[in-house]
């Protein structure tokens, strides 16, 4: 036996929820079943709004499982076909996140940029995983520390509107390289064309403004640090001598 984590997304989630409000897990030794929920009342995985993407630890898996999910309203009793059958994961992920502050910046950076799947129309999910929201900080903060004076400031002790205009910068620049070679438009008739690879200059606009606010406001944190690093005593030699003389 080992601890299997089960991992899932959940397409289309809005209409999901309007007719469940929960999750039930299955396995089996065979990818055709038959399937046995290893959930119980306490165990199910709720639905969360905005959030695609759910787990479930089996504490007494095994890597040659199969794992099968159903939607479940728990009012109605209604329950939702099987879905694909998939095998669970017996690693443990490294962190994406060092601590907690840092997972706190991210969800910042992603409520600032409203990157949540009921927000994103076109998409109908996130448009930046944790992974990159992660790496964004990591850029920012060592582009922060590469402006002269140089300095090694971590991530969590930057200036948190600071991080979030340099991480967004570096985001949106990011994408919009991606978006410039996907980049294509076509027509049909007389239907015009839409697409969401055709927003490159928009996403370039954004992260240039971004880049010159944190550039400039990083700028001056570095001055008035440098500046008030220099606040100390002086020390002079005659400061021990005496008005004081001997006959």
């Amino acid at each position: 036996m080992a601890l299997i984590k089960v991992r899932w997304s959940v397409a289309e989630l809005e209409n999901v929820m309007s007719q469940f409000d929960t999750q039930r897990v299955y396995r089996s030794t065979s990818v055709s079943g038959p399937w046995t929920e290893i959930t119980v009342v306490g165990t199910r995985v709720t639905l969360i709004a905005d959030q695609t993407n759910y787990f479930f630890d089996d504490l007494t898996g095994d890597p040659t499982y199969w794992y099968v999910m159903t939607y479940y309203n728990t009012s109605t009793t209604y329950q939702s076909n099987y879905s694909t059958p998939i095998r669970g994961d017996s690693t443990t992920p490294s962190p994406i996140f060092a601590n907690a502050t840092l997972e706190e910046r991210a969800d910042t950076i992603r409520a600032f940029l409203r990157d949540i799947p009921s927000k994103n129309i076109l998409l109908d999910d996130i448009e930046f995983d944790d992974s990159e929201i992660s790496r964004a900080m990591r850029l920012a903060t060592s582009k922060y520390n590469g402006i002269t004076p140089q300095t090694t400031v971590a991530a969590e002790s930057l200036n948190e509107w600071l991080l979030v205009v340099g991480s967004c910068s570096i985001l949106l620049r990011s994408e919009g390289a991606r978006q410039l070679r996907n980049q294509v438009t076509a027509q049909d008739g007389n239907i015009a064309p839409i697409g969401i690879d055709e927003k490159q200059a928009f996403y370039a606009q954004w992260a240039d403004r971004f880049s010159v606010e944190f550039e400039d406001m990083a700028t001056k944190i570095k001055i008035q640090d440098n500046a008030e690093s220099a606040y100390d005593t002086m020390s002079s030699g005659y400061r021990l001598l005496s008005r004081y003389y001997y006959w």
